[in-house]
């Protein structure tokens, strides 16, 4: 971590001016959400979410903070 660098606030949301998510193509998402829940990450979503016609150029996937608290989309 940067030593000049604040902390992110605990309160931010996805539509607050200062959100940022680094986007982590995974295998194997229900493999992935698995292994976040036994490591019990502190995950945004609440599971995954379907998205009906991929114009983001995925169909879906699950937002979780890393140990940083710094937001991570996971994808398929």
């Amino acid at each position: 971590m940067p030593r000049d660098g604040r902390t992110l606030p605990s309160d931010t949301r996805a539509n607050d001016l200062l959100h940022w998510h680094t986007t982590v193509v995974v295998g194997d998402l229900t493999v992935a959400i698995a292994r976040l829940r036994a490591g019990r990450a502190a995950l945004v979503s609440p599971g995954p979410v379907s998205l009906p016609d991929g114009a983001l150029g995925f169909v879906g996937g699950l937002t979780v903070r890393d140990p940083d608290g710094h937001v991570m989309l996971l994808i398929p």
